[in-house]
């Protein structure tokens, strides 16, 4: 996960441990917004797929780092689209925007760019 030209972008990988982790906390009738009032256990439930599972670790170290971080405002959008992944249930659609409702946009990559690299500089004549 990483901040990007105004906008919050969240690697595919990042988006299974985030979907994952809210189905672990959340009830099977939770509702909208509950997600954020159980802060503590989704960081927790992201933290104890770190420790299991070796090839989500970075990731998973990398996601409770930056939401542990982030402003009120950033983790509620963060919470609404994961909970938007976990009512969808499977799939994640790459490269789709997402805007939260506090206005803040989501963009779910695959891999990051790097972002000095991305638009070299050109020279026009």
């Amino acid at each position: 996960m990483r901040y990007i030209d105004n906008r919050i972008e969240i690697q595919y990988r990042e988006c299974q441990i985030l979907r994952d982790a809210a189905k672990a906390v959340l009830d099977e009738g939770a509702g909208r917004g509950e997600l954020f009032s159980q802060k503590e256990s989704w960081l927790k439930s992201i933290a104890d797929t770190a420790k299991r599972m070796k090839l989500k670790r970075k990731s998973a170290t990398v996601l409770v780092q930056m939401l542990s971080g982030m402003d009120e405002e950033d983790v509620r959008a963060v919470v609404e689209y994961t909970e938007s992944l976990v009512i969808k249930g499977k799939g994640i659609d790459i490269m789709q925007p997402y805007i939260t409702e506090n206005r803040k946009l989501i963009l779910p990559v695959n891999i990051h760019t790097p972002s000095d690299s991305a638009y070299p500089d050109e020279h026009i004549d």
